[in-house]
């Protein structure tokens, strides 16, 4: 018996990276409120002896600080992880 060779064609997918220039922007924004939320945090660091260092009685690093890197961590950088294009998002649903 002789061998049937079949061709098949092999259909050449394309990659593409999934993060975009719009996602870029948002993990950028994402990057610049920690450390917006960090630079805050460190206001209330002091060299001044006559303060007593455990006390944190500045209003930016107590309260300020850790909101803005809430927002950071838990709202702006999954939002940019997220994020993708709709026609992206239309082709994955056909």
């Amino acid at each position: 018996m002789a061998k049937r060779s079949r061709r098949t064609q092999v259909k050449k997918t394309r990659w593409t990276f999934t993060l975009g220039p719009l996602n870029f922007r948002w993990l950028g924004i994402g990057v610049l409120l920690m450390v917006l939320g960090y630079v805050l945090m460190a206001t209330a660091i002091t060299d001044d002896p006559q303060k007593i260092p455990e006390v944190w009685n500045n209003f930016l690093a107590v309260t300020v600080a850790p909101f803005v890197l809430v927002i950071a961590y838990c709202a702006v950088v999954p939002y940019a992880l997220w994020l993708r294009k709709r026609k992206v998002r239309e082709e994955q649903a056909s």
